[in-house]
């Protein structure tokens, strides 16, 4: 007998109410490492007469449990957390607990009847699914108009073989693909393959080509989606708690294919204020087509801007025809530019190589004449190569690069390889190759190939002697580039010991630090305990005043002396350089991403070092909590916050 069963013994008895309620399966499944995914079941009661529900119940596995009813029902019974008596009659809708609960309650007067409606049971368990996290549950696959069991057989397959080609590898998310035939349904003609930033894998559509870059360029995704009446198709992958619980459950009634750790492909209609759409048997042969045409593609189709592939669905072979209109006609600068993406300023290096290049040229009898010779070519004009063409192969294959610079998309790869073909000693094309590779090892090897480029590159011309100043020299800069690009890679990597290498290399032969490398290798310093090089290196750009060079100033002091006078005074000044960001310590509602701009002393500036300063936080045993008290400490007893004056700055970037 259930023990609470017997806490029911002795409650008075109020024949003219009923209650109605029992189990419910909840439409949200659970799946841990050694289990299949499962919805766990909910008890659940409601008196007709107060009107009030009982505490919620849920099991702890897949099984169907009559004592999580029974829990909830003395929930509702007691006074502490109920009405504080038993009805006179329970309805419920399923006959096995009827009677488990019939001869549970024998004795206290308490009928217990099957009934057809529960319609107040019904009425609350529909307002739990309403407030489920991410709203109610995604209808199931078989919803959609027409769709039968053997389509999604088909459908589950072809998205286990896109996944398993990967096209995300040669195509970007600004990679607009045209599917020019068969005729697509309405809003699928348009298309985006997703997986390049390896955070969600599939497909996105849209109804026209500017659409794309209307998203990309909205601030909030979800409101530019509200303001499309007809909504936004959308494939992706999710995990069994964020996928539709009745499609969970249909691909493990049909032992269906599933995706890297147990993922289930998810096509749905995106709509602001209505429920998510499924596909109807039209739309869905359609995808499933589509996705076998895309993970049958080639590198060298996609090279090509208009491909045929041959794709079987439902037993007929149809051909899909493919296009990237930015391959076939290549945008220009200020295309992208109206688009809404901003240039990429190594680009702007070409200005100065045309120029230098120019003034080698000429044979001028003072500065005045040359001042003249270049006011005349280049004041208020575009960089023209052919102004001063290049004079060897690398200059050639720069060139290139400067142009794939000012491009996006599958362009840059092209231009790259080219660029390689005309010299292997061009560093930039590594490293754009390297940018655009989404598996972090090959990344890491083209970066490697990029140093050893920019090497021989330099290998020739004098290497040594402007050292200290190297990033005053255009030449050096791809060279530069590809050892910042390594170190980020070994960082990212988990290896903070190799990382300090090139970023101590990069800031022996231009201690000036154009490119930021000392922000990157400060906290990677510490990380790894190597506070006492941090503290030298503090000390070599001791003139620095950001929020994110004080506040590791302070740590470090922390780090050696705990909470001392030294440690104390380094808090202060980093508190009157940035006092926001004290305040961010102990929030958990920040910014997935920083803001690509600041200003001194501003809320913006202290997002940005928090994320900076979060590896050190981490590995500094009582950190957080001495900035946030002794911080707190400090601001109340005077620290100052002075307000000055500064001009918008832009995050340093490669």
């Amino acid at each position: 007998m259930s023990i609470y069963f017997e806490s029911l013994a002795g409650l008075p008895l109020v024949a003219d109410d009923v209650w109605e309620g029992g189990l419910l399966k909840m439409p949200q499944c659970f799946q841990t490492e050694s289990s299949e995914a499962w919805a766990p079941w909910l008890g659940l009661w409601v008196s007709r007469r107060g009107r009030s529900a009982s505490p919620p119940m849920m099991s702890e596995g897949p099984d169907k449990v009559f004592s999580v009813a029974v829990e909830a029902l003395a929930g509702l019974a007691h006074a502490e957390e109920g009405v504080g008596y038993l009805p006179g009659r329970i309805e419920v809708n399923d006959s096995a607990l009827a009677e488990y609960l019939q001869g549970g309650l024998d004795g206290l007067g308490v009928e217990v009847v099957v009934a057809e409606r529960l319609p107040m049971f019904e009425q609350i368990a529909d307002g739990l699914l309403d407030v489920l996290p991410g709203g109610p549950p995604l209808p199931g696959i078989l919803s959609g108009r027409g769709v039968s069991q053997d389509q999604v057989r088909a459908f589950a397959e072809a998205a286990a073989a896109f996944d398993a080609a990967a096209p995300w590898r040669y195509l970007a998310n600004e990679d607009l693909l045209v599917i020019e035939s068969p005729k697509a349904p309405q809003g699928m003609r348009y298309a985006v393959v997703l997986g390049e930033g390896h955070q969600e894998f599939g497909l996105g559509f849209y109804h026209a080509k500017k659409d794309l870059w209307e998203m990309m360029l909205a601030q909030d995704p979800l409101t530019w989606i509200e303001q499309r009446k007809q909504g936004v198709w959308n494939l992706t992958y999710a995990d069994a708690d964020e996928a539709s619980p009745q499609d969970v459950f249909l691909w493990q009634a049909l032992d269906l294919p599933r995706v890297g750790d147990g993922l289930y492909p998810m096509p749905v209609l995106i709509q602001a204020g209505a429920p998510s759409g499924r596909p109807s048997a039209r739309r869905l042969d359609f995808l499933t087509g589509l996705l076998r045409a895309l993970a049958q593609t080639t590198e060298q189709q996609v090279d090509s801007g208009r491909w045929t592939v041959p794709a079987e669905v439902g037993g007929i072979s149809e051909s899909y025809t493919l296009s990237l209109p930015d391959l076939l006609k290549p945008p220009g600068f200020g295309e992208w530019m109206k688009r809404g993406i901003e240039p990429d300023r190594r680009a702007t290096e070409q200005s100065t190589a045309v120029m230098q290049r120019f003034i080698d040229q000429q044979e001028v009898d003072s500065v005045d004449e040359l001042n003249a010779l270049l006011n005349q070519q280049f004041m208020g004009k575009a960089a023209d190569p052919t102004q001063a063409p290049p004079r060897n192969a690398l200059e050639s294959a720069q060139d290139l690069c400067y142009r794939a610079f000012d491009t996006r998309g599958r362009r840059q790869i092209q231009l790259a390889r080219e660029a390689l073909s005309v010299s292997p000693d061009c560093a930039d094309a590594y490293v754009i190759l390297a940018e655009r590779e989404s598996d972090p090892m090959q990344a890491m090897a083209l970066y490697e190939q990029a140093v050893a480029a920019g090497r021989r590159a330099l290998a020739d011309g004098s290497f040594e002697p402007i050292e200290g100043a190297f990033w005053g020299r255009l030449e050096t800069r791809p060279f530069m580039r590809a050892l910042l690009g390594l170190g980020d890679m070994l960082s990212a990597a988990g290896r903070p010991e190799d990382a300090v290498v090139p970023y101590h290399e990069l800031l022996r032969i231009n201690p000036n630090d154009n490119q930021g490398v000392r922000y990157r290798l400060l906290p990677l310093l510490m990380s790894f305990g190597n506070d006492r090089e941090a503290a030298g290196l503090l000390k070599q750009y001791a003139d620095e005043e950001s929020a994110s060079w004080t506040y590791h100033r302070a740590l470090v002091a922390y780090r050696l002396s705990g909470d001392s006078a030294s440690a104390r005074r380094e808090l202060i000044v980093a508190i009157e350089t940035n006092p926001h960001l004290i305040d961010l310590l102990d929030r958990d509602d920040l910014p997935w991403s920083p803001p690509s701009a600041y200003r001194p002393g501003s809320p913006e500036e202290a997002l940005i070092c928090l994320g900076e300063m979060e590896s050190v936080l981490q590995a500094t045993p009582g950190a957080r909590e001495w900035l946030c008290r002794r911080g707190a400490v400090l601001r109340r007893s005077g620290a100052s916050q002075p307000q000055r004056k500064y001009k918008q700055r832009k995050r340093r970037s490669r």
